[in-house]
């Protein structure tokens, strides 16, 4: 250093910027030449020349920085210029510090506030994910359930068909024909192919309905005792019907259902028969090769037959049930 610049350190006349200052201009350098050497803003090296060092980061970089300035000018004994820094700004730097402290205190309280709310809006975001996981599973399990072909079968036999009607036969008007006409509307009606009567026992909308022309007394007579002989035929046609010829190896089940249950009916070769929901009042009846598996999602509502004989059914609340038939 020259005599001027440690004149200027023992009586303190200057502070450490004005001295630097003086120093560049005297090596004809800028303070972007300086600012660039430094690896610092133009403007920072500024505050250090005319002692603003409160626009500085903080008082400890003032220090550095003016130590490195220094340094850059090549100036001797550049601790002395870092010497008169720290005399002139002691209780400065000590309120610095102060407030240094609770800077981080705070930046470390903002940071931990952050932290929390990151955490909890990811795990709001997981929880809804997660919502929507099962919300879709539970819409694609009802999606395939109801996509299940749901056939309601029904099937009505002559004894509980209370609206069949029998055809009858019209009635001449000569009542000296009565008695003879009567035994061969009986006649008839008894001669009657088994595919005609049943027929007869079909929908209400396939039956033919002949009314008599005339009605005397014993004409209502001769048809009220033709229709109870056509009945008592549609009986023995309605007793024989249920009962079938089985093949070897196969086997007949019949089942209905007072309630909703789903049936699945498999063969012996692995041949699924049946696969459906049956409703209530409704009924199966099929043939298939012996053993069958089958499947009863509401035994409590299903009565079961196989070959015509019944077929026990454990009954439990909630469970299914599942038996081999012809084994």
């Amino acid at each position: 250093m020259n005599t001027e610049i440690t004149d200027n350190l023992n009586n303190q006349s200057q502070h450490p910027g004005a001295i630097l200052k003086n120093e560049r201009e005297k090596k004809g350098l800028t303070t972007k030449q300086i600012a660039l050497a430094l690896n610092l803003p133009d403007r920072f090296i500024q505050y250090v020349e005319t002692a603003d060092y409160g626009k500085l980061p903080g008082l400890t970089f003032a220090r550095g920085y003016i130590r490195n300035y220094a340094k850059y000018l090549e100036l001797e004994n550049s601790e002395d210029l870092v010497k008169l820094f720290d005399n002139q700004t002691e209780g400065d730097v000590t309120e610095n510090k102060t407030l240094d402290f609770k800077q981080i205190k705070q930046l470390k309280q903002i940071s931990n506030s952050i932290y929390w709310l990151i955490s909890f809006v990811v795990c709001i975001i997981l929880a809804g994910i997660v919502f929507l996981i099962w919300q879709n599973y539970v819409a694609s399990k009802e999606s395939s359930e109801s996509m299940a072909p749901v056939i309601i079968e029904s099937t009505h036999s002559a004894a509980n068909n209370n609206n069949s009607s029998v055809a009858t036969i019209p009635l001449t008007t000569n009542s000296d024909l009565t008695n003879t006409d009567s035994n061969d509307h009986n006649q008839q009606v008894q001669g009657i192919p088994l595919t005609e009567i049943r027929n007869t026992t079909t929908a209400d909308e396939n039956t033919v309905i002949v009314e008599p022309q005339t009605s005397t007394a014993v004409d209502l007579a001769a048809n009220n005792a033709a229709q109870q002989n056509t009945d008592a035929s549609l009986q023995n046609v309605q007793v024989t019907q249920p009962i079938s010829t089985v093949k070897a190896g196969e086997g007949r089940v019949q089942a209905s259902f007072n309630s909703n249950c789903w049936v699945t009916l498999t063969d012996a070769t692995g041949k699924v028969l049946i696969n459906k929901l049956y409703t209530a009042n409704t009924s199966l009846d099929i043939t298939g090769k012996a053993p069958l598996e089958l499947v009863l999602g509401a035994p409590n509502a299903t009565t079961l037959t196989y070959n015509g004989q019944q077929v026990a059914i454990e009954t439990k609340p909630g469970s299914t049930h599942r038996v081999k038939l012809g084994q």
